[in-house]
């Protein structure tokens, strides 16, 4: 298993969206130890009894927990407030330039239609 971190500023108000990307064989645990997120997580998996749906997990500093995600589940997060977001996520497989294990989805894919606004968080 590797190790990674991801680092997303604050903002005023929160904007930054990093979504949606998937694995085909990987898992990703995500921890997020500084700043609180919204992680939301798409089912892609053909044969799942939850396919097409999603899932939205609230995580941070205000609410910790790690986020174990499967292969084909698209992920993606929004930082929810002002403080910067550092995520610190391992990965069950190498990342491998010439055959890459991922997929990437817009964040405003019509499919998905995932409402981003923080209004009511």
């Amino acid at each position: 298993m590797s190790r990674s971190l991801a680092y997303a500023r604050g903002g005023n108000p929160p904007e930054l969206i990093k979504a949606f990307h998937w694995h085909r064989r990987q898992w990703d645990y995500w921890d997020i130890v500084k700043g609180n997120a919204r992680v939301v997580l798409v089912d892609l998996r053909p044969d799942s009894p939850t396919k097409g749906k999603t899932q939205v997990v609230i995580a941070g500093q205000n609410s910790p927990k790690m986020i174990a995600i499967p292969p084909l589940v698209a992920h993606g997060y929004q930082g929810l407030d002002l403080q910067d977001v550092l995520l610190c996520y391992y990965v069950t497989e190498p990342y491998d330039p010439q055959q890459p294990d991922e997929g990437r989805i817009p964040w405003n894919d019509p499919r998905i239609a995932f409402d981003w606004s923080i209004e009511n968080i």
